[in-house]
């Protein structure tokens, strides 16, 4: 399913993994691969070397992974939560005092 939005196509990644693949292979050139899915040699080339350049994060041994920046805006949050909560105890102990 190719879309159009403006004058730019878009094309599905599943489309762009195979051009990539089939460009990986070497069996035909570039333009060979760039006019069988009606795509610009140039795009051809982009693909392939995106696929060349993150091929090795597909290996990689999930169990030693370092934190996503997600996880340390969680890990963050979950700290801010519980200095709030410290000061917030204080606050309280201390207006028990004052009112006692």
């Amino acid at each position: 399913m190719i879309r159009r939005m403006s004058k730019y196509r878009v094309l599905p990644p599943e489309l762009k993994a195979k051009v990539a693949l089939a460009a990986l292979r070497n069996d035909r050139t570039v333009n060979q691969i760039a006019a069988q899915y009606e795509v610009q040699p140039a795009q051809v080339s982009q693909w392939k070397r995106r696929v060349q350049m993150n091929v090795q994060h597909l290996f990689q041994d999930g169990r030693s992974k370092t934190p996503s920046n997600q996880e340390c805006l969680i890990n963050e949050l979950y700290r801010q939560l519980g200095q709030l909560r410290f000061e917030m105890d204080n606050i309280k102990k201390k207006d028990e005092i004052d009112a006692a």
